[in-house]
Order: C-alpha cells, then structure tokens, then sequence
C-alpha cells in the first residue's frame, strides 16, 4: 500500500481540481476568430472528464460507497468519521473523516449536475472531431443544478467546474467572448444560459426580499408581544400596589 513518505499515513484521495478560467476564454476566442486548436481543446475537454469523474466520485462516496483512494475500488462505510475504511482489493485504510475532509470546500458535490457528468464521461470518448468537444465542453458549461424539473432550475453548474467564486464564474460565462464565426450552437446556447440566468436571479432576490420582510414582521410581531407583556406586568405592579394602599389605610382605621 503506498503510503506518505513525511508521515507514514494512509494515502488521501486526489480529486481532479477546476478548469481555470483563462483556459476557458481562450478556446472561446479561438472559436469566435475560427480557429481551431486540437492541443487547447483536448487539454479542457480531459480536464473537464476528471473533473466530472471526481464530482460522480464524490457523490457515490456521500451514498457510502467511496472509491478506494488507491485502486478505486468501492470502500463502502457508515458514515461513522472515526470509522476505518479498509479496501478489500489493495489494503488502503483510512478513516471516513479524513475522506471526507479531503473534497469538504472544493465544490465537488455533484448534486443536481451529476446526471450531466455522467453523460459527459460517457459522450467525451466517443467524440472525435475537435468541433463535437468543443460543443459537448460548451454544453457541459452551460447546464443548471436540477436542470429539467419543473419550474426554474438551481444554480450554474460550472461553479464546480471553472475556478473562480460562484460570482466570478457567473459573470465570467456572461462575458464570453461570442463573434459571427462562432458556431451557431454555441450562441444559441449562451443566450439561452443568459435567459435562463437572470429569471433565476431575479427569482433570487424576490426570494430574498420576501425572506427580509417576513423577518421585518416577525420583529415587528415580538416587539408588540413584549409591548403587551411589559404592559400587563405594569398593570399588575399599579394593581399591587393600590391593593397595598387600601391595606394601609385599612390597617390606619383600624387600630
């Protein structure tokens, strides 16, 4: 079992890391002057293969069957992070945690993109001309989480694809460089991401305004609940202390 030279611990999984973004506006300049370059598109169209064979990797690990570190092979565990995992095929052991920790903050939770990975691993080796990966990497791109359900979609899938925040990548992809010798599947595309884009923005911050004002009322509801109680404890304070009058002068009366 390959084992760190520094610390003799089990091997961590390595996970395929995002496309940068640079690499991404290049091949789309290219494609706007008509060039093409095999080198450039072979480059992303792989990257992008092992990038979404992590991503189905991550998503398997998260249902409990997580690929050996080493082989590949199905590890299956509870979800216990003390937990050891033990690879049947080549003797990796690890614990869960530590698994888990190394995709945790890397964007490499599938979710509603997964069944797009999935058909991009299984279409990427049966395209051959330099075109059809173009096309199939600008179609990756340009999916959605939950794209297909009913009603609007969740957010941009290339968040866990192109490298940059979620911000720097919507407005990355909004800004790509489109000209007249552009393939006319990809402008259609890219203006299709668009509407799709901002109706979901705009669905956000209606969202989100409509979450500030119900928490505008629900303040506004605690503030006269505690209006009213500091009313009634005032009230019971006057009351006691009139009742304690009457009993003085009562007890003044009577002596």
């Amino acid at each position: 079992m390959n084992l760190d030279e520094k610390d003799e611990q089990p091997v961590a999984p390595r996970w395929a890391p995002r496309v940068p973004r640079w690499k991404i506006a290049r091949l789309y300049e290219n494609d706007a002057k008509g060039v093409v370059d095999e080198d450039l598109i072979d480059d992303i169209a792989y990257a992008f293969l092992e990038r979404c064979q992590s991503m189905v990797a991550v998503a398997e690990a998260h249902r409990g069957r997580a690929p050996c570190a080493i082989c590949g092979e199905v590890v299956t565990h509870n979800w216990d992070k003390k937990g050891k995992m033990r690879c049947a095929a080549c003797g990796w052991t690890g614990q869960w945690e530590a698994y888990w920790r190394s995709y945790k903050g890397k964007r490499l939770k599938a979710g509603g993109l997964e069944p797009f990975c999935q058909d991009y691993i299984r279409r990427l080796p049966q395209t051959r001309a330099p075109q059809e990966k173009v096309l199939l990497i600008d179609w990756l791109i340009h999916r959605f989480h939950w794209e297909g359900r009913e009603g609007l979609p969740g957010r941009p899938g290339a968040v866990g694809l192109i490298g940059g925040t979620a911000h720097e990548v919507d407005a990355f992809l909004d800004a790509l460089n489109l000209g007249d010798s552009s393939h006319p599947e990809i402008r259609e595309s890219h203006t299709t991401w668009r509407s799709v884009s901002q109706a979901c923005q705009t669905e956000g911050k209606q969202k989100q305004e409509a979450r500030r004002r119900g928490r505008a009322e629900k303040r506004k509801r605690q503030e006269a609940k505690r209006k009213r109680r500091a009313e009634r404890v005032q009230q019971r304070t006057r009351e006691g202390a009139g009742a304690g009058a009457l009993f003085l002068v009562g007890q003044s009366a009577n002596p």
